[in-house]
């Protein structure tokens, strides 16, 4: 079909309709891709495909809303050694949690859905790695203890000494000889080392490192010398935990990297099951049908205009029309009103709908013939 044709028709309006049905982002970018398909056997398969997938809104569809574009996390994954952030791991993990639901809803034979089954099986899971991630992240992305006992043990040494330091500082301030001069009797953090918060004169009491001070200068945070050695041994340990993580990071990039093609051929697949069930969704908002396919004519009965029936404040009057067969002209004539137009884009836009295997408002025993471009 020719551009001019789908904007007469108002064939977008009906694609970002269709849109809202859709979950995912990929989902909807793909209903926006979305043409006409202009051989019957095509056209055929599409509307079957969308009609599993409204049978499958009466079982239990998949729930696709987590998945994402991972586009640029594997590109990123090209490049030797890249190692992922949470974030992007978490991004692959959701699409491969929505494989492997997929997958698993639809293997059932006694669904009939052999369409949707077979696409469903043709992606691929990564078991063994999404078990990993489970134990390694969590789902606001910390990296577990459970990740690997490096980071167990480097996580647990960090807390004895951070406890140490913390409850040698405590004490510190509480001591009748420096308790004058702190501002306020607690223990925090600055420029990653724990210091206390004193006043101006504290060198007088005792001796230690200004790490910063208060917007009115009226507060120092100084480190005392006595817990100078303290941080340094606590900074080291913190820098071990970062490499325990960094490695538990590395390990999760390096098992899914000779995995990207098959990644990105999940995405496509997992978008195209949103696309379908976004029509199907869409087909029972407007309790449209599938006409009969007829190499000869196009005869609707009881139709509506698609964008006039989902307007809920305007009364949609269905209409019977056909063209073809024994009818090869259609002639349509009457006052200015509006409804000689409105009659042939009920025609052409139910005619484009079913094209791109979307169920129209048109009652029993209606049949549709597929027009190519050049006709």
């Amino acid at each position: 079909m020719n551009a001019h044709t789908l904007k007469v028709l108002e064939y977008s309006e009906v694609l970002s309709r269709l849109a809202s049905h859709a979950q995912s982002e990929p989902g909807k970018e793909r209903v926006f891709a979305l043409r006409p398909r202009q051989e019957e056997a095509e056209v055929r398969e599409e509307c079957a495909l969308t009609a599993e997938a409204i049978e499958l809104l009466e079982h239990a569809p998949p729930d696709l809303g987590k998945v994402t574009d991972i586009s640029p996390v594997l590109r990123k994954l090209r490049m030797e050694g890249a190692v992922l952030d949470p974030e992007q791991i978490l991004s692959l993990y959701a699409n491969q949690v929505a494989v492997r639901l997929s997958r698993a809803g639809l293997r059932d034979p006694d669904l009939g859905l052999s369409r949707l089954a077979a696409l469903a099986a043709s992606m691929t899971q990564l078991e063994t790695w999404e078990k990993r991630v489970k134990v390694s992240i969590s789902d606001s992305g910390e990296i577990l203890d459970t990740a690997c006992p490096g980071l167990r043990v480097a996580r647990k040494r960090y807390r004895q000494l951070r406890g140490t330091v913390v409850e040698r500082l405590e004490r510190f301030i509480r001591g009748p000889s420096v308790s004058k001069v702190i501002q306020e009797p607690f223990v925090t953090s600055r420029n990653g080392r724990y210091v206390v918060p004193a006043k101006g004169e504290y060198h007088r009491e005792f001796e230690g490192v200004v790490q910063d001070s208060s917007q009115s200068g009226q507060t120092l945070f100084v480190e005392p010398l006595f817990a100078v050695g303290l941080n340094n041994e606590l900074a080291e340990s913190e820098n071990l935990v970062e490499e325990e993580i960094r490695k538990v990071l590395l390990s999760l990039s390096d098992e899914v990297r000779g995995h990207r093609e098959a990644l990105a051929a999940n995405l496509e697949t997992l978008a195209e099951l949103d696309l379908l069930l976004a029509k199907a969704r869409f087909g029972r908002r407007l309790g449209g049908i599938f006409p009969v396919f007829d190499p000869e004519q196009t005869d609707l009965r009881g139709a509506k205009h698609p964008l006039l029936e989902l307007d809920r404040s305007t009364e949609c009057v269905p209409i019977d029309i056909g063209v073809g067969g024994e009818k090869p002209i259609l002639v349509i004539t009457g006052p200015n009103t509006g409804g000689k137009t409105v009659a042939l884009k009920t025609l052409g836009l139910i005619t484009l709908m079913v094209q791109s295997g979307l169920p129209a408002p048109a009652g029993a025993g209606s049949r549709i013939r597929v027009f190519r471009s050049d006709e």
